[in-house]
Order: C-alpha cells, then sequence, then structure tokens
C-alpha cells in the first residue's frame, strides 16, 4: 500500500532504496539501537538548528555582528541539553572550536541575506501539499524562507556534515531532491516557486541552485521544476514495483534492477546513512 504521507526525506530514501524504506516503513523492523546512535555531526547539526531556530524566532532585524554574539550566547545555553558531551573532561579545545564555528556560520549567513537586501519570513516553516489524487500528502519543515522587498522568495536548506562535497555535487548533477521538493512545497503558500539552496553550516558556506540572489554560492547544474518532476515520475516506478513484490536493495551488486539507470531521477544508494546494512550487507557508495 502507497504511504499516505511521506517527507522529501522519505521520498530521497524510496527512490534511493526501496528495500531500506520498506524495512523501516512498511516492516517496522527496528534498526540496531548502535548502528543508528548520532555522529558527532548530527549532534553538532542538531544544535546549530536550534541556535538559528532560537535566533530568528527571538528577532529577524539582527545585524550581523550582533547575531553572531546572540549565536554564542544561545550555544552556550543549549550545550547543556543538545551537545552534554561536548562539556565533558577533555573536551574543552571542541567545546570552543565548536562554538566559534557556529558562531562564524552565523555571521557568515547573515552577512549573505543582508546584502542580498533580503528578511527572513518564515524559520523551520511546516508545509503540506497533496501530490495529486490517490498519492500520498508531502510534508515537510523548510528551515529558512527569505523575502526581499522585490516579493520574491528564496529557500535555505541548513546542514551540518564533514564536508560540502555530496551536497555541491547533487546540485552538479541536478539531483537536489530535497530542496525541488521544498520549492514545490512552498508554491501554494507563497504564490510562486522559490530557487533554493544549501547553506553548510561548518564550511560557512553557501550553494545555491541559481545565480541569483547571492553575489556567490551558485551552482550550476539544477533546474529544480525540472529535478522535481523527475523525482515525481521515478516515484511512481518505485511504488508500481513495490505493488508488484519487488524491492530492491540498490547498494548490493547484482541486485539493483538493470533499469534503475534509466529511471528519471537515479540517485546513489542511500547507504552511508542507512541502519539495515547488517541485513542487506550493501557496500557504502562513493559519498
Amino acid at each position: 500500500m502507497p504511504p499516505q504521507k511521506i517527507s522529501p526525506t522519505g521520498m530521497e530514501r524510496l527512490i534511493g532504496c526501496p528495500l531500506s524504506w520498506v524495512l523501516e516503513n512498511k516492516a517496522e523492523i527496528a534498526p540496531s539501537p548502535f548502528v543508528g546512535l548520532p555522529d558527532a555531526s548530527q549532534m553538532i547539526g542538531t544544535l546549530c538548528h536550534a541556535v538559528l531556530e532560537l535566533l530568528f524566532t527571538e528577532r529577524r532585524d539582527w545585524t550581523i555582528e550582533a547575531a553572531g554574539q546572540r549565536a554564542e550566547e544561545l550555544f552556550d545555553q543549549l550545550v547543556p541539553q543538545a551537545a552534554a558531551t561536548l562539556q565533558q573532561p577533555g573536551a574543552e579545545l571542541e567545546l570552543r572550536r565548536t562554538r566559534q564555528a557556529i558562531a562564524k556560520a552565523v555571521t557568515v549567513l547573515m552577512t549573505y541575506i543582508r546584502r542580498a537586501g533580503l528578511q527572513v519570513e518564515h524559520v523551520e516553516q511546516k508545509i503540506e501539499r497533496g501530490l495529486g489524487p490517490d498519492a500520498p500528502l508531502v510534508s515537510g519543515k523548510v528551515d529558512l524562507i527569505l523575502r526581499h522587498s522585490n516579493g520574491q522568495h528564496y529557500i535555505v536548506d541548513l546542514k551540518w556534515t564533514k564536508t560540502a562535497k555530496y551536497h555541491e555535487e547533487r546540485l552538479t548533477e541536478g539531483k537536489p531532491l530535497q530542496l525541488a521538493a521544498y520549492s514545490w512545497l512552498a508554491e501554494r503558500m507563497l504564490g510562486q516557486r522559490p530557487e533554493a539552496g544549501y547553506f553548510m553550516l561548518k564550511q560557512a558556506r553557501m550553494l545555491f541552485s541559481a545565480s541569483a540572489p547571492f553575489d556567490n554560492g551558485y551552482v550550476a547544474g539544477t533546474d529544480l521544476s525540472s529535478t522535481w518532476h523527475q523525482a515525481t515520475r521515478t516515484y511512481e516506478t518505485r511504488i508500481k514495483a513495490l505493488a508488484d513484490g519487488q524491492a530492491v536493495a540498490t547498494g548490493v551488486p547484482h541486485t539493483a534492477d538493470e533499469g534503475d539507470d534509466t529511471l528519471p531521477l537515479a540517485l546513489d544508494p542511500p547507504c552511508r546513512i542507512c541502519s539495515y546494512q547488517p541485513l542487506c550487507r550493501a557496500t557504502p557508495g562513493k559519498h
């Protein structure tokens, strides 16, 4: 049975590896708690999201300098609950480096926003939209929706990862499904389909789908409307295969459907973030 509701991340998982999606959402097989333990990047990413959400909930008109200073204060308040391991004996250097990195990320992000003449309009905005008759409700939470005085909107998805390579490649290859989904989701609410991009928090770097509105950060290769169209067609293909009893483990050699290469949107298997590798014994891909 197709899902009644799906997130952009869930759609990405289903397209990338149907078996992984089925194990989690249909078979409801719980992964090992040890396999699923969050790593340092996940922990700090969650902390950084919390800092930015509180920052923009307090005010939307921060100056660049004031935003960075307030981010440090919020970091100090949130660490005991969100990243207590950073306060353990011997972690003093990592604590200081993380504090500085988050403050820098906020400062650079605010610099991008102010120089482009933008205002923060929505933070952690939940949006739902139906794909169509007999199709699921797509539900997502957009990190930042920015607005220019000319009425144009832009979406920024905040990411904390070890490198920016994976997300940059998604844009150059025309495969940023989450960004395309957020743009489509926001269309009805905003009356326009906005361009979107990633702000890589650890690297303090913008990766955007269009040359405007930011001075730098444009990564050529993506048309968000086209990506979304390809994603929905591929989703339909995957759902039909599941209805026929085919749940492919795309990360296992010789088990992937030979037609995967001809899918409208062919995504790499999500082995790098999948907790079910002990079951399928897939080898993580190039990312």
